[in-house]
């Protein structure tokens, strides 16, 4: 007899632990931005009287993604991306509409109804190339467009295509050279930029506007511009123009020489 009862009690165990939901890794079928909920098919099948049997497709799961009250990191969820979908311990549908502590709505138990899909599980024909065994790296896939938090402080910043920069103020202080390699044009557009360092410019330089210098300008080449001025005074070729005279000459209506 107690055997007997053993053997029930190990039977209905063995049945709820087989009927009972805890994690399934699943494949996106879609993605509701708005709702910020996947439609799922879940990636292993269950075994039913001996048959491999694929279960229904999931609808409506709510998304777990890195946020906190006022910041969010989102992805840009696609058909065919991998997802680890948990299933709560009991039905959470009024605390998903209203947010809050809510009572349950049903009395369920790891329910296939209550998933909720953790974004970031790969398969291994999916794992990541490249993969960064020491830094923390936001990349795309094909590796050209990451930024690197190097364990020495250092930030790398690498992208094949455009960056574009949109803020009210920006200041950059740095106790070191500051050095930008671009492969097209850099453009800074704002009403006044101040540079406190110096600056070196190894290249064609042109400049559309008033050039105002409380310093010396100094070129080791040809300057060809429609006209130089400055307030205090202006040297070329060795000759300081504000203070200088020409010997020699007397008053008149002729001309004199250029300067020499």
């Amino acid at each position: 007899m107690e055997s007997s009862i053993s053997s029930l009690i190990k039977e209905g165990v063995k049945t709820g632990m087989l009927n009972a939901r805890v994690s399934y890794p699943a494949i996106v079928e879609s993605f509701d931005p708005i709702e910020q909920t996947v439609s799922a098919h879940i990636a292993i099948k269950q075994i039913i009287d001996g048959q491999n049997v694929a279960l229904p497709i999931l609808v409506d799961v709510p998304i777990a993604i890195q946020t906190v009250n006022g910041f969010h990191m989102t992805l840009p969820i696609k058909k065919g991306d991998e997802v680890v979908i948990m299933f709560a311990d009991r039905c959470f549908d009024t605390w998903f509409e209203k947010g809050g502590i809510q009572h349950q709505s049903e009395h369920r138990v790891h329910h296939i109804a209550d998933g909720i899909a953790i974004i970031g599980i790969n398969s291994k024909p999916n794992v990541i190339t490249d993969y960064d065994p020491d830094n923390l790296v936001i990349r795309n896939t094909a590796n050209n467009q990451k930024m690197t938090l190097k364990v020495n402080g250092d930030i790398d910043v690498e992208t094949t295509a455009d960056v574009n920069v949109t803020c009210k103020n920006m200041t950059i202080n740095t106790n070191a050279d500051l050095t930008a390699n671009v492969s097209g044009s850099a453009t800074l557009t704002a009403p006044t930029t101040t540079i406190n360092s110096e600056v070196t410019i190894n290249g064609n330089t042109t400049m559309n506007g008033t050039l105002d210098a409380t310093g010396a300008i100094t070129s080791g080449v040809s300057v060809t511009a429609p006209s130089i001025v400055g307030s205090s005074s202006v040297t070329a070729s060795g000759q300081e123009m504000k203070s200088h005279v020409h010997g020699g000459v007397q008053a008149g209506s002729s001309s004199t020489s250029p300067v020499a």
